[in-house]
């Protein structure tokens, strides 16, 4: 099964294991609660844009039915637009130019799924970057906006394959204690730079997500 890579996610760097505690540990408390709790949502949708440009890239809908986890999930590279569909028995995915969805049943060898233990890449806490080993400052914008600052030196130590020259996130939170706003911006040694902005929004308020059209699926916005 092919995927498009898409570029906003492309840099999905490993880190070594984060310690729980740092000099800048007080100051991410809320956000590292902010972040289990967003592991915590029974459904969501999640829209991730390319701050550089504007453009949204990627849309991810989801909602848990017991412990299973039915979603919706779109993007583009600029070019191409992909769909994919699972409600954890039914696996239905397919490009712009294709005449119909694709699908593959449990029974399939390349069929995949998701549980509230085997949780999709977007469902997870690791949606929102944090490493606070490599953490150099912490900045409160405003009343609900912080900035963390990272060192480049300490996170090329810690990385396993992209060297940075810089990289920021900011966060916002709601009164609820949700991450409701997250934006990453960095830039690697070679003189690349990315930024994307992901925003939350229908927490725990999400419908039954039925697999739409195909056509309509792929009217991507």
């Amino acid at each position: 099964m092919k995927f498009i890579k898409f570029r906003v996610t492309a840099v999905a760097v490993a880190f070594l294991a984060s310690c729980a505690t740092g000099e800048f540990s007080e100051a991410l408390k809320e956000f590292s609660a902010a972040r289990k709790k967003y592991e915590e949502l029974e459904s969501a949708r999640v829209v991730i844009t390319d701050s550089l440009t504007g453009a949204v890239t990627e849309n991810f809908c989801f909602r848990y039915e017991g412990d299973t986890l039915t979603y919706l999930y779109r993007a583009t590279d600029g070019e191409t637009v992909y769909a994919e569909y699972n409600n954890g028995s039914r696996l239905c995915y397919g490009y712009e130019g294709d005449a119909d969805w694709t699908e593959v049943t449990v029974s399939d060898s390349d069929f995949y799924s998701y549980t509230k233990a085997i949780k999709h890449r977007y469902t997870k806490k690791t949606l929102f970057f944090l490493d606070e080993p490599s953490v150099s400052n912490v900045v409160y914008r405003d009343a609900d906006g912080t900035v963390v600052e990272y060192s480049a030196e300490k996170l090329n130590k810690r990385s396993d394959k992209e060297k940075f020259s810089r990289l920021t996130a900011e966060f916002w939170l709601d009164g609820f204690g949700y991450i409701r706003k997250f934006e990453r911006v960095h830039a690697l040694e070679g003189g690349e730079e990315y930024a994307y902005l992901i925003e939350v929004t229908d927490m725990n308020a999400v419908d039954v997500i039925e697999r739409p059209d195909f056509t309509e699926a792929l009217r991507f916005r």
